[in-house]
């Protein structure tokens, strides 16, 4: 993994006119039986321990914006991986444990900074896989450790980025038959509103749409599903619950701070 530094000079350009919105991309998985989204004002140790510790529940994201924890939780019908959680005051700890659990094959499924506390959540799938993960501040070096792996046969996996830290976080699976079928996007535009990727969303469905201050990354889905793609000025509740009802589940849910 390589050590996070934070951009020196970044053109602040990537964000600028999507400050304060949502987006959510939803998606059919019959893998997944009922899904529930939280909101929390304070640490949310109950509902992840209980989702962690259960037989059949994940997160499936967790981050921390304006002063709010966000938790996305989701019930299979058979978990096909195991989770962790981790802890940590310090990135330099946390950094070391990535290091340590990324050597017996977990990713970070999603990690955040909130509240003097650096949350990772990882997994690691019950059948043998081969993931890597980077961490890191530039958005030229986030794209080049994707190229690169890509190019060898990883599936990107997950997008994050932490901006009260303006770190990107990036973990990827080998699999060279779902990375030829994954297209990538790397951008300074808005990527819903860009007509190639909205193409691809239309045609493949979306997995991942995160974006920094530098820049923005998408990838296309591995399901040919139904979806539904949200964007708005406020907290989408009733677009998540209406898409819920519809059996369509968050797939990716972002918030760009004002």
């Amino acid at each position: 993994m390589a050590l996070p530094g934070a951009p020196q000079g970044a053109p602040i350009v990537a964000t600028a006119g999507v400050l304060g919105k949502w987006h959510a991309v939803f998606e059919g998985d019959p893998q997944i039986r009922v899904q529930q989204v939280y909101r929390s004002s304070t640490y949310p140790d109950k509902i992840i321990t209980d989702a962690i510790g259960s037989q059949d529940k994940a997160i499936s994201d967790l981050f921390y914006v304006d002063s709010t924890w966000v938790i996305i939780v989701s019930t299979y019908h058979k978990r096909p991986f195991r989770q962790a959680l981790r802890c940590r005051e310090t990135w330099d700890e946390m950094a070391a444990e990535l290091s340590k659990l990324g050597k017996e094959c977990w990713r970070f499924s999603s990690i955040t900074w909130g509240t003097g506390d650096w949350v990772a959540i990882l997994t690691r799938p019950y059948k043998v896989s081969k993931p890597v993960c980077w961490f890191g501040g530039q958005f030229s070096r986030a794209k080049a450790f994707v190229v690169d792996r890509y190019s060898k046969g990883y599936y990107l996996d997950y997008v994050g980025y932490v901006h009260s830290e303006q770190e990107y976080f990036l973990s990827m699976t080998l699999n060279p038959e779902m990375a030829a079928k994954q297209k990538l996007f790397f951008t300074q535009k808005y990527p819903l509103e860009t007509p190639d990727i909205i193409g691809v969303w239309r045609n493949f469905g979306l997995m991942q749409v995160t974006g920094g201050l530098d820049g923005w990354v998408a990838s296309s889905s591995d399901k040919q599903e139904a979806r539904d793609l949200v964007c708005v000025d406020n907290w989408p509740g009733l677009e998540i619950a209406t898409n819920i009802e519809r059996g369509l589940w968050v797939r990716c849910l972002r918030y760009v701070p004002a």
